[in-house]
Parts: C-alpha cells; sequence; structure tokens
C-alpha cells in the first residue's frame, strides 16, 4: 500500500513546529543548550512519528483486505475527493489521539466511508476527535437500549440503568455534562422535563405535570448512523 502515497498523511503537526519552536528557544537562551538541549531532545522527541507509523499502517491493512471485495478500490479512491477529506481528517485526529477506543473508531470511520462516502462522515469524525471514549459507551447505551432509556424519568435513574446493564460506574455529573455533549450535537434529544441529578435547581421541578407515556429520551437518525459509522466495520467478520 506505501505504493499509494496519496493516501499518506503529512508528515509535520504543529506540535512539531512547537517542539521545533521551543527547541530554537532553547538554544537561544544564554548559557542554556548543549546537554539540556539533549534532554529536551531525548523527552520531547515528536510523538507524530510512532503515530503515524500504527495509523498508516493499520488503515494500509484496512484497504487491502477492502480490494478482495472491490479489485480497483485503490484507484476509485484515487477519485474520491469526498473520502480523502475524511482519510485526512481522520488521520490528523488519529496522531492527536492516543486512546484505542477512539483510534479503532477512526479506522472504522475509514473503513466505511471506504465503501461509501459522503459529507456527514466529516462531521463524524469531528465528533469523535473531540469526544472522549466515555462519550461513544454512553451514545452506545443509548443505541442499544433506547426502549429502557426512552421513558427514564430522572437522569439518576438513567445513571442507575446505565450503571446496571454496562456494569460501569460513572460520576453523575459526568454522566450528565456527556448526555448534554451528546444532545448539543444532535445525537441524541432529551427532554427538557427529565429531573435533573438530587440536589440541582430546575423550574421544571417545580411544575405539576401529569405523567407523559411519551419518550423523554430519543437517539436521533443522525446519532444512528453516526454510531454505525464509527463502531460497525464492514470487516467484521472478516479473517
Amino acid at each position: 500500500m506505501n505504493d499509494h502515497p496519496e493516501f499518506m498523511i503529512p508528515e509535520k503537526t504543529a506540535g512539531d513546529h512547537g517542539h521545533l519552536a521551543a527547541r530554537a528557544g532553547i538554544s537561544a537562551v544564554p548559557f542554556v543548550g548543549g546537554p539540556l538541549l539533549e534532554i529536551f531532545n531525548a523527552l520531547v522527541t515528536p510523538p507524530i512519528e510512532k503515530r503515524r507509523t500504527q495509523w498508516v499502517e493499520s488503515v494500509a491493512a484496512a484497504i487491502q483486505k477492502l480490494e478482495k471485495n472491490e479489485h480497483n478500490l485503490v484507484e476509485r479512491l484515487q477519485q474520491d475527493e469526498t473520502f480523502q477529506s475524511v482519510l485526512l481528517q481522520a488521520s490528523w485526529a488519529a496522531v492527536r489521539n492516543h486512546q484505542i477506543e477512539k483510534l479503532t473508531a477512526l479506522k472504522t470511520a475509514v473503513e466505511n466511508a471506504a465503501v461509501a462516502s459522503n459529507e456527514a462522515q466529516l462531521l463524524f469524525i469531528r465528533f469523535v476527535d473531540e469526544l472522549t471514549p466515555t462519550h461513544l459507551v454512553v451514545m452506545n447505551f443509548f443505541v442499544k437500549h433506547e426502549e429502557e432509556v426512552a421513558h427514564q424519568e430522572s437522569y439518576q435513574k438513567l445513571i442507575e440503568t446505565f450503571s446496571a446493564i454496562c456494569n460501569q460506574e460513572i460520576e453523575p455529573f459526568f454522566f450528565k455534562f456527556i448526555c448534554e455533549d451528546l444532545k448539543a450535537r444532535g445525537l441524541v434529544r432529551i427532554s427538557e422535563n427529565i429531573h435533573d441529578l438530587p440536589g440541582v435547581y430546575g423550574e421544571s421541578m417545580l411544575l405539576i405535570e401529569e405523567p407523559s407515556k411519551d419518550p423523554k429520551i430519543i437517539v436521533s437518525n443522525l446519532g444512528h448512523s453516526f454510531l454505525a459509522f464509527v463502531l460497525t466495520s464492514p470487516l467484521e467478520g472478516e479473517p
């Protein structure tokens, strides 16, 4: 796959330029240099090379597997500017991240974009870059257990359901923060009248409302598409 340099990500990032600038700054300080500069170089070797190599190898291997189902895949992708934008954006995100969950999500996104690309995928790549692995876990929980969470009356009950199903403890206010993040991106819709965490004031808590059978939490179509794009690989089940 190294025969296709157009799929290689740029060699330098802002972090590299910052590294060089810092080196220059140290060299410019009177009486500072030599051994101190070498220590700096030893401790702050640009991380991009290791991450870049791992990323390129993983993406190249995935494309090679996809080629088994589409002989002219690489040639097609060379002409697919939307895919190349997705690849570049995912690559920049990959060299900025170390969490295996996010790197896996980014690689899965590239695999899906190679099969069929569209502009919404650029938005999804940005979401992966901005969110934490826990965001993805909570989003996956919402999608897989949509019926169980649809009529939850409070964040407290929602957290209890999450902890019971996922066997994972989470700080309540961090959980709510994640929910607000997902809501702000249009991935889930959460009713304004869902009760807040204990001890948090909210105007809706002062209202007397008739019980509603309407869902309070809904995963949007965008949310379903996002999660499928970053968590469901077209290579699943293949050796």
